[in-house]
């Protein structure tokens, strides 16, 4: 199809497209034919889906989640600083758990047990024990279990 997308669709430029987009060009999450509501979300589809529609999805159903920055009933991060997410994201490809691989995030982690074996008053000299969780209810859990 190589209609003008300017025939079809008024106020183009506030969407950032010129006269010489084509329909063709335009990857359209909805109008692709891609939805979450279609066949069986419990299995793998026969064919994929383009990132850019798959993340449009998730990006979208996640908008109904709360806010956690009006979340004042738990204890989590809802702000931080650009140089920490800017860590998380460099290294979210990192296996934490393959510790021979990543000796420095090893090093790192052993670093922040003894920081908390220090602020909670842990004996000098003994090693710190524990484990790095994603999130407080995991922290709690194993808290217990330690108990």
């Amino acid at each position: 199809m190589t209609e003008s997308i300017g025939e079809l669709l008024p106020g183009m430029r506030r969407m950032g497209l010129n006269r010489r987009t084509t329909v063709a060009q335009l990857d359209l999450t909805y109008g692709a034919g891609y939805s979450e509501s279609t066949g069986d979300v419990h299995a793998f589809p026969m064919t994929g889906m383009p990132a850019r529609n798959a993340y449009q999805i998730i990006h979208d159903s996640l908008k109904f989640d709360g806010d956690p920055s009006l979340n004042c009933a738990t204890f989590l991060t809802t702000w931080m600083e650009p140089e920490a997410e800017k860590l998380i994201v460099e290294n979210l490809g990192k296996n934490r758990v393959d510790i021979d691989e990543y000796e420095a995030t090893e090093r790192i982690h052993q670093r922040c047990l003894a920081h908390l074996h220090d602020l909670w008053n842990g004996k000098h000299g003994q090693a710190a024990t524990g484990t790095v969780v994603v999130g407080s209810s995991e922290g709690i859990m194993l808290g217990g279990l330690a108990m």
